[in-house]
């Protein structure tokens, strides 16, 4: 085998090396055999072989055209083809996040009630609420994420011999976000809710008339159920609008607001709406 394919390609050498040496001597042969006669002195293009090298030239040139075009059809194609599996393969899946701001329909009766006891400034109800979220869409109807928020609500100022007071009251909390998920028209409507924890913070700048703490801290579970629609302007960005209902088991505050004066109910639970500007990839 080894020596047949030798064969096969000094053969192949041969004809590139003598092929055209050959073809030039036939074509000086035919150029003397027509000079010795004068009624052959115009070349028949048909005996010269003009027609047929021109007809070779445009024969290999339509070859090459007409196999580029193949190509480039079957590349388009396979092209298409993948772009269409890529389609197939993401359309049940997808993933996005934004930046949160909702409010919180909540009261700090509790919390007022004791600092007014207190001779302290008291807090203002409803809560501006800044975050984010995040998740990712599974086979259509599921989603898992994770989202973080934070409110710092600040109290009116008061005036304790001639210096203002201030009481102040911020919080923060995150957790795990678990949604069930459907399609309609340019619409994603989801069902679920947020579970994590938190902490907050209740501090007052300026002098007090009670022995209140400097700085009284805490944590809390939060669970948050929630539901949301999501509007699709295209397939990478779309608004969401949420309403949810925010739940901690706080109980009483980890610290005084002073001699006589019991420690407060941090009850502020309440209705939430949020909006959400996202940006990902939705699924159709």
């Amino acid at each position: 085998m080894l020596f047949r394919n030798i064969l096969y390609l000094l053969s192949i050498l041969a004809f590139m090396l003598w092929g055209p040496a050959l073809t030039l001597a036939d074509d000086q042969n035919l150029f003397i055999a027509q000079e010795d006669t004068d009624d052959e002195r115009e070349l028949d293009p048909i005996k010269t072989g003009e027609p047929a090298e021109k007809d070779s030239e445009e024969e290999e040139d339509r070859f090459i055209r007409e196999g580029t075009e193949i190509i480039l059809e079957k590349v388009e194609r396979a092209w298409d083809k993948t772009e269409d599996d890529l389609a197939r393969g993401f359309r049940n899946y997808g993933g996005a996040g934004g930046a949160s701001t909702g409010y919180l329909f909540t009261s700090f009766n509790e919390i007022n009630n004791a600092a007014q006891a207190a001779g302290l400034p008291t807090l203002s109800d409803n809560i501006i609420t800044i975050g984010g979220r995040g998740y990712g869409t599974l086979n259509r109807h599921f989603r898992i994420g994770g989202g973080g928020y934070g409110a710092f609500p600040k109290s009116e100022e008061g005036s304790r011999g001639g210096t203002t007071t201030q009481l102040k009251f911020g919080m923060g909390y995150g957790g795990v976000i678990l949604d069930y998920v459907f399609q309609w028209r340019r619409t994603e409507w989801a069902l679920g809710g947020l579970m994590g924890g938190g902490g907050y913070n209740l501090q007052l700048n300026g002098p007090s008339t009670t022995n209140f703490d400097e700085k009284i801290r805490g944590g809390f579970f939060v669970l948050q159920p929630h539901m949301g629609v999501l509007y699709k302007i295209n397939r990478w960005a779309g608004v969401e609008f949420e309403a949810s209902y925010f739940w901690t088991n706080m109980g009483d505050l980890n610290g005084s607001f002073g001699e006589g004066v019991s420690s407060p109910d941090a009850d502020f639970n309440g209705l939430m709406l949020t909006v959400t500007p996202t940006l990902g990839w939705f699924i159709d």
